[in-house]
């Protein structure tokens, strides 16, 4: 695999930044926190997506975006790959959305995980060590944090071994080992639970056979019942067909009974009815004589109708209810408004003091405005300033490099005898001339800086003095704020007097209404209208009463001349029901013989039927109990033929967990210790030789001990990692992260990132002889493309290209060299 190029979209400290990715070897170059870290990370979840531990989206997201994109170009198999990944904010957390994958030219829309899957499948990463831990391949192949491998040599040596073992795909065979263990160990157990199944088979036949017995002997006594059930059915037969004869006539005499009782319930209702009927016309007789001498009683001389007086006495009762309401209404409203005019009166005169400044605050507010109208003037003025300090530190910046790098050429030219690349000799006047060049150009740089320092100090007291200007205007800017606030409010006040006055007007004049009326109702006689009122209403209750009882007397002669008829009808039907109750009552006696002889005929059907119903019970019973007995026979020996296959399944357990204890598990041990002696010796050869390439020192070395941890001698004894130069333990990591990246690719041969390698500062605190050696490594390792994060100047000479970073407010940004 071959990086092409990757673009960054809000992205940590970038906001939009595209970086090309050349064959053959790399340096980001910068200072820390400018942003080389973010573009191996950028890669990382381009390829893989974000994790959970140390490369989440909130780590990704630059801070105050809602949404951001990486979107990565590679090359694998000769074919150009293009992956795009985004992030995205919502209310609670920061999410991946889809993205997508182009594939020499053809475009999928994907989700995160279907992206995820596509690379496995393109770089050969083995997706068992993937699913669980995907840095165990890329992280040790590709690009590993320099703190991450250390951490793995200061780890216990079982540990250490479990991750190589993850690493190389060894942890197979451990894995395969604990599963025989496991699997041996249930075998046991099954064998132990199968032979407890199997106990209390023989009891198991023994019971069969007994089954078999009883069934037998439930077959014949079945067969000896079946004539009894025959000849009973055929009696019963017999007795049905002579009581079917007597039915007919039997329902015959049955509807005359029925029709007997039925008209003698008649009899007795139109009797019962005849009767009530009678004291119902006698009381109604004397009602009417009632209510003729009632309507003599009443006299009324009167010649008004009965609606004019309902008239006459609602309009008096309205009169008189509508004085006395409007009286104590008016009393009640007057004494409201006259406090509440009052109220208003007060209201009035406190607002009124309220807005006694107002005329001074709009004087104040007009001066102020004058004051801060040069408030933006200034801000732009300051903003200006601040530019041109800045550009005159990156000029500053740019000479300090430039002093720093003469320096270095001086120091490099005077300790070296010929030339690195065409092995010439270099003579003292070639040093002479060449640092003397540079001496001037560190004079030029420092005549710069100075002249570029005293023009900063100028610009920074006219900041000063600016910024101070700047919150003058500021604060009265504030203070014009504050009083057009409070002119809004004292002309809302203002607003508020106007409305108050208007609304105390108002209710002086509904009082003066009042008033008015009042003494117009106050001529009216109220005992006089309510002794009218008294006349009137009484008058109206007698020629209520009058009506009303001249209308029972309609209602009461109407219900007269129906009784009557009623009873004249009912006299009638009684007669008629009389004579066919007497001939019905002839008919039914006649018939008396009959029941009894069709009694005698049920009694014997119910007995031939009982016996019949008992027969069959007793067979059904034989049934029942023949069918259980088969269904025992059936049960016991489908368990004794399962118990016999157990049996076999026994033997069968038994052979298998002797081949799995005593030959398959030695056979994988075996195997095991053959792959990780081949990768011992693989690995600590080339860690040996990269460690001494890199610190090439006789009085030292390094080598592996079994469990893979690195052994240091010095001057001939053994001494801890932690007892050695910084250099030295940085030497010791790289050596180790070159050889352990070497041999997977040997050893993994599927994965396909075997061209590229990422090293986040691996030189950290190599002394120069040191530097100079890794360059030979780097030619030792052969790869196609190589990227190397580093703030080491002597690096930039090893590289075909280097990319520089820097951070502008926040910002980073690159520039090629």
């Amino acid at each position: 695999m071959i990086l092409k190029s990757i673009k960054l979209e809000n992205i940590r400290s970038y906001l939009s930044q595209h970086i090309e990715f050349p064959e053959g070897s790399l340096l980001l170059s910068g200072d820390i926190g400018s942003g080389k870290s973010t573009i191996l990370h950028a890669v990382e979840y381009a390829l893989f997506g974000t994790r959970r531990d140390d490369l989440t989206g909130e780590a990704l997201l630059r801070h105050g975006k809602d949404s951001g994109s990486v979107e990565l170009k590679f090359a694998v198999d000769n074919k150009e790959i293009i992956i795009k990944r985004m992030l995205k904010r919502s209310k609670d957390s920061i999410k991946q959305e889809s993205g997508y994958m182009i594939i020499d030219g053809i475009k999928d829309d994907l989700m995160p995980v279907e992206i995820k899957t596509r690379i496995l499948e393109l770089v050969g990463y083995p997706k068992n060590l993937l699913t669980k831990s995907k840095e165990l391949i890329y992280r040790y192949t590709v690009y590993t944090p320099q703190e991450q491998m250390k951490q793995i040599l200061n780890e216990d040596a079982e540990t250490r071994l479990n991750i190589l073992r993850k690493v190389f795909g060894i942890d197979k065979y451990k894995t395969i080992k604990e599963n025989i263990s496991i699997y041996t160990s249930w075998l046991k157990d099954r064998s132990k639970e199968m032979a407890g199944m199997i106990v209390g088979i023989e009891e198991k036949k023994l019971k069969r056979d007994e089954y078999a017995k009883e069934s037998e002997r439930l077959g014949m006594e079945m067969v000896s019942l079946a004539p009894e059930i025959i000849r009973s059915q055929a009696e019963l037969k017999k007795i049905k067909e002579e009581i079917s004869g007597f039915e007919s006539e039997i329902n015959m005499l049955n509807d005359k009974k029925r029709r007997f009782e039925i008209e003698k319930m008649r009899l007795s209702e139109k009797t019962s009815s005849a009767e009530k009927n009678r004291k119902s016309i006698n009381d109604l007789q004397n009602q009417l004589l009632m209510l003729d001498k009632n309507i003599a009683i009443l006299q009324i001389s009167t010649g008004i109708t009965k609606e004019q007086m309902e008239k006459s006495v609602m309009e008096k009762d309205g009169k008189i209810k509508e004085i006395i309401r409007y009286r104590a209404e008016a009393d009640e409203k007057k004494i409201s408004y006259a406090k509440m005019i009052d109220d208003l009166a007060k209201e009035i005169h406190e607002k009124t003091q309220q807005i006694s400044a107002l005329r001074q605050k709009e004087e104040e507010l007009e001066k102020n405005k004058i004051a801060a109208g040069r408030k933006d003037e200034l801000a732009a003025e300051i903003e200006h300033i601040e530019k041109e300090v800045n550009e005159l530190n990156m000029k500053i910046r740019e000479c300090q490099l430039m002093i720093s790098s003469s320096e270095s050429t001086k120091s490099k030219i005077t300790a070296i005898d010929e030339c690195p690349t065409c092995r010439q000799k270099v003579g003292d006047a070639h040093k002479k001339e060449i640092h003397e060049a540079e001496e001037r150009k560190i004079a030029e740089s420092r005549q710069k800086i100075g002249l570029f320092d005293t023009d900063k100090k100028e610009k920074l007291l006219r900041h000063l003095d600016l910024k101070k200007e700047h919150e003058d205007m500021h604060k009265r800017s504030m203070i014009a704020e504050r009083l057009m606030s409070e002119i809004r409010y004292l002309n809302r006040i203002k607003a508020e007097i106007s409305a108050k006055d208007e609304k105390k007007l108002l209710l002086e004049e509904q009082i003066r209404q009042m008033d008015k009326k009042s003494d117009e109702l106050a001529s009216i006689d109220i005992n006089s209208l309510s002794a009218g009122l008294e006349n009137e209403r009484s008058i109206l209750k007698k020629i209520l009463e009058k009506e009303y009882m001249q209308r029972a007397i309609e209602e009461k002669k109407r219900m007269l001349a129906q009784l009557e008829e009623s009873n004249k009808n009912a006299g009638d039907e009684i007669s008629g029901i009389e004579i066919q109750m007497a001939r019905l009552e002839k008919d039914i006696s006649s018939a008396k013989d009959l029941e009894e002889q069709y009694k005698k005929s049920r009694l014997r059907l119910e007995n031939a039927a009982e016996n019949e119903k008992n027969l069959k019970m007793k067979e059904a019973g034989m049934k029942k109990e023949a069918e259980g007995i088969g269904k025992l026979l059936r049960l016991v020996q489908q368990e004794i033929e399962y118990k016999e296959q157990i049996r076999k399944n026994i033997e069968k357990t038994l052979q298998l967990q002797h081949w799995f204890e005593d030959h398959f598990t030695n056979v994988v041990s075996q195997i095991e210790k053959q792959v990780m002696a081949k990768v011992y010796i693989q690995f600590n050869e080339l860690f040996r030789k990269w460690f001494n390439m890199l610190v090439n020192d006789s009085m030292i070395s390094a080598r592996l001990d079994s469990d893979f941890t690195p052994c240091i001698e010095q001057n001939g004894y053994q001494t801890a990692a932690d007892n050695l130069s910084g250099g030295e333990k940085t030497a010791v990591a790289l050596a180790y992260r070159l050889a352990l990246n070497k041999v997977i690719n040997d050893v993994v041969s599927e994965i396909k990132t075997k061209d590229l390698i990422i090293l986040d500062e691996p030189t950290d605190g190599f002394s120069t002889e040191q530097l100079d050696k890794v360059r030979e490594v780097l030619d030792e390792l052969g790869m196609k493309q190589v990227i190397i994060v580093s703030h080491e100047s002597k690096m930039e000479s090893f590289v075909d290209k280097i990319v520089r970073l820097n951070k502008e407010g926040h910002v980073s940004k690159m520039t090629v060299g």
